[in-house]
């Protein structure tokens, strides 16, 4: 893991890449080049290539030898395998935990879903992403297997990748995520494990739509 100074013009790099990601002001398969953004930030070739490089750890930058670096894109193909993985990973969690929710889970959950709705009234995209991936976080954390936390890490990370190149949270006047999140909620209190699955299935289903509709309607 590449370490990052605070105050540093490496950080300085870093934030202000990240931020044009993640409000994508940058699309996929952009091309970052360093002089580019050592005219704009008025720093040096070394704190650039450092930031690439810790976005690139974090799966936001590609960097290709003798070709440069790159924001990140996703095929189709890669999407897909990602969803499914993600779907049988989750699954299996709640096969073994779905009977062990409490009710503080639940206001857990609930809270969660609360930090979604509030990030897209203030379009804060940063705690919106948080507010996902710490909400499927705890529903694979409840099956306290460190194997199976670390394997869904992995997925759920790059799910965040995925949001923050593709999802269309600027463009909607409510995301669909509020209502899946309520209903995997209220299919866990019932201990509904194919209907938990249904729903995650919906999920990914709509995280595939809304590659296809951006790919083929770029901005």
């Amino acid at each position: 893991m590449i370490s990052i100074k605070a105050g540093s013009a490496t950080e300085l790099v870093y934030n202000y890449l990240k931020n044009e990601i993640i409000h994508q002001k940058l699309k996929p398969g952009t091309q970052l080049t360093e002089q580019s953004f050592c005219d704009k930030l008025g720093v040096g070739h070394s704190p650039v290539r450092r930031a690439f490089e810790a976005l690139q750890e974090e799966g936001y930058v590609e960097i290709s030898p003798n070709k440069g670096a790159f924001v990140a894109e996703f095929t189709k193909l890669q999407i897909m395998q990602l969803c499914a993985f993600r779907i049988e990973l989750q699954t299996y969690a709640l096969s073994l935990c779905i009977d062990l929710f409490t009710d503080d889970d639940f206001i857990k959950l609930e809270g969660y879903i609360n930090d979604e709705i509030s990030a897209f009234e203030t379009l804060d995209f940063a705690q919106y992403m948080d507010a996902i991936l710490g909400f499927h976080c705890h529903i694979v954390d409840k099956a306290k297997n460190p194997y199976l936390s670390a394997a869904f890490n992995n997925v759920i990370n790059r799910v965040s990748v995925y949001l923050a190149l593709y999802d269309n949270f600027y463009d909607v006047h409510k995301p669909i995520s509020f209502n899946n999140h309520s209903n995997l909620i209220q299919a866990i209190h019932n201990k509904k494990l194919k209907q938990a699955k249904k729903i995650l299935e919906k999920i990914s289903n709509n995280m595939i739509q809304v590659f296809e509709f951006n790919a083929s309607n770029p901005k």
